[in-house]
């Protein structure tokens, strides 16, 4: 109501809840980095708030009203909840360096025989990862990008991860991507809001800063 009143009389004031995935945090496309550093440029009295959750967490915070807007994937899709697409984030197979993949030449390694290994998924994306590596349940399950690259580099495990994250911890040695030609996929990052949100000067401001930011990065 605040953010209301406040945009009647053109003012920035009241409440920025934004809800992100984890990745979309540290991948450097992102446009959120920009977007808040943009928003912040301008005269404003928001008070922002950033949620990392879980994405059905999110999906119903963003119903309830308790987020304005959600960056993140989005493998089913929800009636109640707008998409516009933001970019694409690309997905590589890593093992960990006391892997027995560690030290195999990329000739060596068969596909098929990558079902032998334990692997690590996400809970959003089983259906999407495992059908890649042949094999119908994962051997450990995690419910962020850190919990997933921690148990990879046990060396225990294999699995996906956004190769912008997992590259970091190749070029210390702990990791190593397997078959990016063959296995790597991407995922599509999304910008979603409540269908039928009441306007809002706040949130529609942020948006546009928003879309700025994404269209200077991809210049």
């Amino acid at each position: 109501f605040t953010g209301e009143v406040a945009g009647l009389r053109g003012q920035l004031n009241g409440a920025l809840n934004l809800g992100l995935l984890d990745s979309a945090i540290t991948n450097p496309k992102s446009p959120v980095h920009d977007a808040i550093w943009r928003f912040n440029q301008r005269d404003n009295d928001a008070r922002v708030t950033v949620r990392v959750e879980e994405l059905h967490v999110m999906e119903k915070l963003l119903l309830d009203g308790q987020l304005n807007v959600v960056v993140g994937c989005f493998p089913r899709k929800i009636s109640g909840l707008s998409y516009e697409y933001v970019y694409s984030e690309k997905q590589e197979l890593y093992c960990g360096r006391r892997h027995p993949l560690y030290e195999k030449e990329p000739q060596s390694i068969n596909v098929q025989d990558l079902s032998h290994y334990r692997v690590v998924s996400r809970s959003m994306w089983m259906q999407t990862e495992l059908p890649r590596l042949m094999v119908e349940t994962a051997s450990a399950t995690v419910n962020d990008v850190l919990a997933k690259s921690f148990l990879i580099r046990t060396g225990s495990y294999i699995g996906f991860l956004p190769k912008h994250f997992g590259d970091a911890w190749v070029t210390t040695g702990e990791l190593k991507s397997v078959l990016p030609q063959v296995l790597g996929w991407s995922a599509a990052y999304y910008i979603a809001t409540r269908k039928g949100h009441a306007p809002s000067l706040l949130m529609d401001t942020f948006l546009k800063d928003f879309w700025a930011a994404l269209e200077a990065a991809t210049i």
